[in-house]
């Protein structure tokens, strides 16, 4: 008998070390670095990934995951420090305004609990710029999308509110079908009118390039205009020429002018 209960405390004792040693690693969060992309993975069916990253109040923040690789369906919830749900998505990106300063964790799982796959996560602070690419006014930047699923992060500032600004983006090989996304340093998606976006506010702005499906690759290249402050611009001279008829005592004499004004 005392064999026995030995026996059972033992068998006991390994089943709780074994399922706290599970539910340690099934709560380990893993740090994420700004700007830095992250691989993962939803091996088994019902697995949640936790990942952690800090901000200070009212940043701007954009986390991105996108499915590398098997059926899953990302899923995203958002907490504060202090453990609340501040959002939730299943779309590939979402933007947010981080009231709180500390520590906040991105849950990640399949949107069903029923698929598997690989994914990258990666975020982005949009007040303070890490790891984008500083673009300038009238200048084409080439660029790539390479491998699938990969998001380039471009970045501008501009000093004045209200200026008014048109971001050309176009393919140049390969088969992707690049997009973009504007978004202001609060954090907030910047909607163009007519192809034309107004920067409400002066500060820095982020683009956000991809494939709109996700699962293409290919070149790009990428063109930021100020329409308010002029940048880079071609002064285009028009040549008007006028031909007057003078009557000078009783002469009739031809008279050339030539103006050269500014369009």
């Amino acid at each position: 008998m005392i064999i026995k209960s030995k026996l059972q405390f033992f068998i006991l004792f390994i089943f709780i070390g074994v399922m706290a040693l599970l539910n340690s690693n099934a709560f380990a969060a893993t740090p994420i670095d700004c700007g830095q992309t992250t691989p993962g993975s939803i091996s088994v069916i019902g697995e949640k990934d936790d990942y952690t990253f800090t901000a200070n109040p009212n940043d701007g923040a954009l986390i991105t995951v996108v499915r590398t690789s098997g059926d899953m369906n990302p899923y995203i919830e958002l907490y504060d420090s202090a453990g609340t749900k501040i959002a939730e998505y299943n779309s590939y990106s979402g933007n947010f305004a981080l009231i709180n300063k500390g520590t906040y964790t991105v849950v990640v799982y399949d949107y069903g609990n029923n698929g598997t796959g690989t994914y990258n996560i990666r975020y982005q602070n949009l007040t303070t710029a890490c790891n984008e690419t500083a673009i300038t006014c009238g200048q084409s930047t080439p660029g790539s999308i390479s491998p699938t699923g990969e998001i380039d992060f471009y970045s501008f500032t501009t000093t004045t509110a209200g200026n008014k600004a048109s971001i050309r983006l176009s393919a140049t090989s390969g088969t992707a079908d690049p997009y973009l996304k504007l978004y202001n340093s609060a954090g907030t998606e910047v909607t163009p009118s007519f192809n034309i976006y107004t920067l409400t506010s002066a500060g820095a702005y982020t683009i956000m390039v991809y494939d709109d499906g996700h699962d293409e690759t290919g070149g790009y290249s990428l063109t930021y205009l100020n329409l308010t402050t002029a940048c880079n611009a071609t002064t285009v001279l028009i040549r008007l020429w006028s031909f007057t008829i003078a009557l000078v005592q009783g002469l009739h004499i031809n008279t050339l002018h030539r103006e050269v004004r500014p369009r």
